[in-house]
């Protein structure tokens, strides 16, 4: 939803100043919710629970930093044509890597052995297939 909403304030911003600053707001509420998503998994009942959690944590780490450079790139709002190229570049970059580390995350929470009630969980979860068909 907040990415979603965040498209829709760039699609509708005047200016290029506003559309960084919709950005930036968007970016920050996304970051605020998938942190707060993450924090709230708690330890999978299984075996490899405690390698499954750090996993997510880790990425919700790295999500954040990739959110931050972002935000880092639209500070302040860019106004010439060549700031706004610039902008955009490290924007792609770092949207390439945020899903280069979600697919490794979710590659290694795939590959955990033995553990079918964690793969049945991650396969049915709602939010889990929403995302594997954004990716």
């Amino acid at each position: 939803d907040s990415v979603q909403k965040t498209i829709d304030g760039l699609k509708s911003s005047a200016s290029v100043e506003d559309a960084a600053t919709s950005a930036q707001k968007g970016i920050q509420d996304a970051t605020k919710q998938l942190q707060s998503t993450l924090d709230s998994v708690g330890k999978p009942p299984t075996s490899n629970g405690s390698k499954a959690q750090s996993t997510i944590q880790e990425l919700g780490k790295q999500l954040s930093a990739d959110a931050d450079a972002i935000q880092q790139a639209l500070t302040p709002a860019p106004s010439s044509p060549g700031d706004v190229a610039s902008a955009f570049a490290t924007i792609g970059s770092e949207v390439q890597h945020a899903v280069s580390q979600t697919k490794s995350a979710a590659s290694t929470l795939s590959g955990l052995k033995g553990d079918s009630a964690l793969r049945k969980g991650f396969q049915s979860a709602s939010s889990c297939q929403e995302l594997k068909s954004d990716l």
